[in-house]
């Protein structure tokens, strides 16, 4: 009976730490409440549980949650944070030059542009990033 009582407890703490876990992933994945995202995805970043690439998912969803606030400057951090973990993500390039062009840090948001073109040179959704960087050359 002891050992029955035992592994109904320890079954009970696993099912309520995946509950938790999915939940924050959750709310960080998801893109209808930016508040939602900032939390959850905080709750992903500071569980431990994630490291490197694994984890720079995490800092993107959370960096555009800010952009969608107003927060540039928050999510040029975690943009930056990204690609410290992650430096071959093109659409986090393109996100980044996206915050630093509404800053007005133009030159640095051209960088941006640039780079996600170099990684992902012939994604459609890349024909912004070439618009942004101003005319083509002659």
């Amino acid at each position: 009976m002891r050992i029955r009582s035992l592994i109904t407890a320890v079954l009970s703490l696993y099912l309520l730490a995946t509950s938790s876990q999915a939940g924050m992933v959750g709310d960080c994945e998801q893109d209808s409440d930016p508040d939602r995202v900032i939390s959850g995805c905080t709750a992903v970043i500071g569980s431990g549980q994630w490291q490197g690439k694994a984890l720079a998912w995490a800092y993107h969803y959370r960096g555009v949650a800010y952009n969608a606030l107003g927060e540039n400057r928050l999510a040029i951090e975690d943009f930056t944070q990204a690609l410290k973990l992650d430096s071959d993500n093109a659409e986090v390039y393109y996100a980044r030059g996206n915050a630093y062009r509404i800053v007005g840090v133009y030159l640095r948001a051209i960088e941006d542009y640039g780079q996600a073109l170099q990684l992902e040179p012939d994604a459609p959704a890349k024909t912004a990033a070439r618009n942004h960087r101003g005319p083509p050359e002659p």
